[in-house]
């Protein structure tokens, strides 16, 4: 009879212990979406006109910015929890007209939120053609979830802005004419192992460690 009773308290004690083990599994943290690639949708609106200066004090009329969408790359290299406010340092890849280019090293503000569910601030430069540059300010929602069999390994992500706007310049190296207006920036997770990223990638985005492009 007291060995039945040890037995079932040594049951009772491995259960619990298992319950306590499962359930101190460690989540998804924000170093966990180190490496993680998205392809980006962006959508731009607004409408420009001549700028105003000595040579042109009235400047001259405004007219609508033809709408511009395009597809472009943007992988998270790493995150500083040690900024104020903390940040990830990423990648933003885009087509410049002749050449798809890569900006590395660019800050992603984390304003709020967990590793599953985040707001994040994006403010960056791009060169759009030859003699046009924009500036961006997008807030952004990130959403992402971890495996169910592998802890830390992001299956799941997306994001979407709330808000934004940008500003173009166009005229080199003298500014004739400056545009402004409102833009879309969603992200959806591009899957995979590092080959399906080589296939789905292009080429001059493939960013493989923090300020470094496939090939350096």
């Amino acid at each position: 009879m007291r060995m039945k009773k040890i037995c079932f308290v040594f049951f009772i004690a491995i259960t619990l212990i298992g319950f306590y083990s499962i359930g101190t599994v460690e989540a998804l943290q924000f170093q966990d979406w180190s490496g993680t690639w998205f392809k980006v949708k962006v959508s731009e609106k607004g409408k420009a006109g001549p700028v105003v200066s000595v040579l042109t004090p009235n400047g001259g009329e405004v007219v609508t910015n033809n709408e511009k969408t395009f597809d472009s790359y943007l992988k998270i290299q790493l995150f500083d929890i040690a900024g104020d406010p903390p940040f990830f340092l990423v990648g933003y890849c885009s087509f410049n007209g002749s050449v798809w280019a890569t900006q590395r090293d660019l800050p992603m503000q984390v304003v709020g939120g967990e590793p599953t569910r985040f707001l994040a601030l994006f403010n960056f430069e791009r060169i759009q053609s030859q003699n046009i540059t924009e500036e961006y300010w997008v807030p952004l929602e990130v959403k992402g979830k971890e495996a169910s069999n592998t802890v830390g390994e992001i299956n799941s992500a997306s994001f979407k802005n709330l808000g934004g706007i940008f500003l173009e310049e166009m005229g080199t190296p003298v500014v004739t004419q400056r545009g402004v207006g409102s833009v879309t920036f969603t992200g959806s997770l591009v899957k995979g192992t590092a080959e399906d990223i080589e296939k789905n990638v292009p080429e001059g985005c493939r960013l493989t460690a923090p300020g470094q492009a496939a090939g350096e």
